[in-house]
């Protein structure tokens, strides 16, 4: 005898028509990029949603590696004590993971999508700059690779007809953020000379321009970890010295009579 069935009680196994795509985070006024082949591919904006109707990436919660980068410690030990000595600690490469959710109108355009996201992270390209603009109009960019987290998951969970999440997990081998500009402090001095001159008279009264009247000039850093500086200096020049707040130092400094430190340039 057949069974009676309605057609409510059929489920078809079709798509919808519209796939619906995750609320976006509230990342208020922060932005979010990344941009592959070296930093000179497309940058693909993580957290400029506009409209649901389009193909997009969507940056989820759970981000992690962002903050503060790992440290390693390293430490002797002794078969005579108890635990060990602290030598040094040294800050290593940073482990970035980004959940992304992809959708799409169609299969074929989250087919493009895919393909557009995989090649342009693809690290036989080079680094990857992921990219952040917070409220107060800074930048800081971070130069990473990629590492997994693309290979694909078709569970239900994780993957539908036209939307797929990603864990992207990336390596910065630099763990520091850098900003736009670097940072440069400039001074440019002129030779002095003497307020009796042979070939003139005693007026008018000539002042030299660029000479110190104190003998250290301070040049603050303003990042937070140690950087190294790379200082240029043209001539001529008699003596210059460097001194670190810790009383390092290090500069040519010349006896009177003889050669300029750094000579002019010809």
């Amino acid at each position: 005898m057949p069974i009676p069935a309605t057609r409510d009680q059929v489920v078809e196994d079709r798509p919808h028509p519209m796939p619906i795509p995750p609320h976006p985070m509230a990342w208020g006024h922060t932005y979010v990029s990344i941009t592959g082949s070296d930093g000179e591919g497309e940058e693909i904006p993580l957290t400029s949603f506009t409209d649901r109707r389009w193909p997009g990436i969507l940056l989820q919660a759970g981000a992690t590696g962002l903050d503060t980068p790992p440290f390693e410690l390293h430490a002797d030990s002794s078969p005579n004590l108890d635990g060990s000595m602290f030598r040094s600690a040294r800050v290593a490469a940073r482990e970035v993971m980004l959940p992304v959710y992809l959708y799409s109108v169609d299969r074929r355009s989250l087919k493009e999508l895919k393909r557009k996201l995989i090649s342009a992270l693809n690290p036989a390209r080079g680094y990857c700059v992921l990219k952040f603009i917070e409220a107060d109009s800074q930048v800081r960019k971070l130069y990473c690779y990629y590492k997994a987290g693309m290979e694909g998951n078709e569970a239900a969970d994780t993957a539908g007809f036209r939307w797929i999440k990603y864990g992207i997990q990336l390596t910065a081998f630099d763990p520091y953020f850098y900003a736009d500009d670097l940072l440069v402090a400039e001074w440019q001095f002129n030779r002095s000379q003497g307020l009796l001159r042979k070939d003139a008279g005693l007026f008018p009264i000539r002042l030299s321009r660029g000479v110190l009247a104190d003998q250290a000039i301070p040049v603050v850093n303003p990042g937070e970890v140690e950087a190294w500086p790379v200082w240029e200096i043209q001539g001529p020049v008699r003596g210059f010295t460097f001194t670190s707040p810790e009383g390092a130092s290090f500069g040519i400094n010349v006896p009177a009579g003889e050669a300029d430190a750094v000579p002019a340039a010809c």
